[in-house]
């Protein structure tokens, strides 16, 4: 293996990570995307309410307009106009949030129609209040006029008795009255039926006007009819510019300012529409993303964690297996098999290091063996050539003590036999000395003989002093050779501790020499 351990686990680690750091990228693209079509989707959202909030408002801006237009009641004006600004709220926001060409011109197109329905609904106000002065001002007020004079007239004939007058004063006030009603039905109701009925009524009334005329020359009355005559053209001219501003109105309403209005909910439908299935699309496109997302995820992370598995297991083996036999290895050495093979010795990686070293441990631990081995041949040998010199020494420290034992005893016979005789001649001495008067000349001869022994005795003494002389020389020999041996057997073994006892035997020894010697001086000395 030629590569090292630690670069076998990073680089199993590094793919790793890799694969992990692919797969969060994978996972952050992802989110990321998602997030802006979220966001996306959350603008289209938003433009799509702005579309349903401006048909929203564009109904109730037209159900405010109609309710005044229809009840001509001035207090559906004011919610009207807020109705209106929230609308063009909502229509200034959608010009400046959107950004898509279609529904930034659609929203524009919408504004337009927005305007124009403003413009349709201040006219439609001007024209309505138009017709209410209309209504106020010259319908009501001539009509109860012409009603006040038919209604003298009727009342002066019925006084005067000219029932006839009477009779006709009263068709003309029913005239009237239908004609009124007709007027009223038409200004509530907007009935066209009614205009016409109005005309008709109108008509008759004005003829029985006539009739009435000639039936009477009577200037008040005919004074009274010609004023009523006069205020019935006003009356018909008003309602005829009642009517075309109705019609106007009606056009208004009904034709301009409900085509803007429809343009306006058409375009706020198309916001919407558009936005709606942008939003559709989007959500289909992000839900696509999110589940190739899921799926890159999911197919990364089983490569991951196959590879990470292979690459476990292979880096596993490619350790385990070489360190479990380099174990054996090195169990076997320690057990004192120096003939185990060293594996992975060509290995470039840490085990193959190891294996090195190992070798060098288990050359060693051979050479180790073979120094023990000459070490323990150099001992024994050494013990041997101890031995050796320890026979040698004991032999020559044996003969020469025996040696010197033997002077000893020589010399102490010698001075036991000298004590004898000595003995004896004291004996002899003393029994002779019982008789030195009588033998004279026998004592001058025993002094003689007594003065030879104290010679022989003199003799003695000086051999035995050296005898013992020539014994300390020889312990002072024999201790100076034993230093020599314990020296040489000190150098031949550090581990003999058997020298300090031989030394200590022959110290004895010469001691025990010298004090045999110095008995035999005193014995010596005792007996002379």
């Amino acid at each position: 293996m030629k590569l090292k351990i630690g670069t076998r686990v990073f680089a199993g680690f590094g793919v790793t990570l890799a694969l992990l750091v692919a797969i969060a990228l994978i996972g952050v693209f992802g989110l990321k995307s998602g997030e802006d079509k979220f966001t996306s989707y959350s603008q289209i959202a938003g433009v799509a309410v702005i579309g349903l909030d401006i048909g929203g408002d564009v109904s109730d801006v037209r159900r405010f307009v109609r309710e005044f237009a229809h009840t001509n009641d001035e207090k559906a004006i004011g919610p009207a106009r807020k109705a209106i600004a929230a609308l063009r709220a909502k229509l200034d926001s959608g010009m400046k949030t959107i950004r898509n060409p279609e529904r930034l011109r659609a929203v524009s197109e919408a504004n337009k129609g927005f305007e124009g329905y403003v413009a349709g609904f201040e006219k439609l106000v001007a024209e309505k209040q138009k017709s209410e002065k209309l209504v106020v001002d010259t319908l009501n007020p001539t009509g109860a006029g012409m009603r006040l004079k038919v209604t003298e007239v009727m009342e002066a004939g019925m006084k005067a008795g000219d029932f006839a007058v009477a009779a006709q004063a009263g068709l003309v006030q029913q005239y009237l009255i239908l004609a009124r009603l007709e007027a009223n039905k038409y200004i509530g109701r907007h009935d066209a039926a009614a205009a016409t009925d109005f005309k008709e009524t109108l008509t008759k009334m004005d003829k029985a006007i006539e009739v009435l005329n000639t039936m009477t020359r009577d200037q008040k009355y005919l004074a009274a009819m010609a004023e009523v005559l006069a205020s019935s053209q006003k009356y018909a001219a008003a309602f005829i510019d009642y009517i075309k501003l109705s019609d106007d109105i009606e056009i208004l309403v009904n034709t301009t300012m409900a085509g803007y209005g429809v343009a306006m909910g058409e375009k706020s439908d198309e916001v919407k529409d558009s936005a709606l299935k942008d939003m559709a699309s989007l959500e289909e496109v992000t839900k696509a993303a999110i589940a190739s997302g899921i799926q890159w995820n999911i197919g990364m992370s089983v490569v991951a964690v196959v590879l990470g598995i292979a690459l476990a297991l292979t880096i596993a083996r490619s350790i385990i297996h070489p360190v479990k036999g380099m174990t054996e290895t090195m169990t076997k050495l320690a057990g004192g098999d120096r003939t185990v093979t060293v594996p992975a010795l060509e290995n470039r990686d840490e085990i193959g290091d190891m294996g090195r070293a190992v070798q060098v441990f288990k050359e060693n631990a051979i050479r180790v063996e073979r120094m023990t081995r000459e070490q323990e041949e150099q001992k024994r040998q050494a013990e041997e050539q101890r031995k050796t010199a320890l026979r040698q020494m004991a032999d020559s420290f044996e003969s020469q003590v025996g040696g010197v034992i033997q002077t000893v005893t020589s010399a102490s016979v010698q001075l036991q036999a000298s004590a004898r005789q000595m003995a004896a001649t004291a004996t002899e001495t003393s029994a002779q000395a019982t008789t030195v008067a009588a033998a004279a000349e026998e004592a001058s001869s025993n002094v003689q003989t007594v003065a030879s022994a104290s010679e022989e005795l003199s003799a003695s003494i000086n051999e035995i002093s050296g005898q013992v002389e020539r014994s300390r020389t020889v312990a002072d020999r024999a201790e100076t050779e034993a230093r020599q041996t314990s020296s040489l057997i000190e150098k031949l073994s550090e581990n003999v501790a058997g020298i300090g006892q031989i030394v200590a035997l022959i110290n004895d020894i010469a001691s025990q020499t010298n004090l045999l010697a110095l008995n035999a001086t005193i014995e010596a000395a005792r007996a002379g």
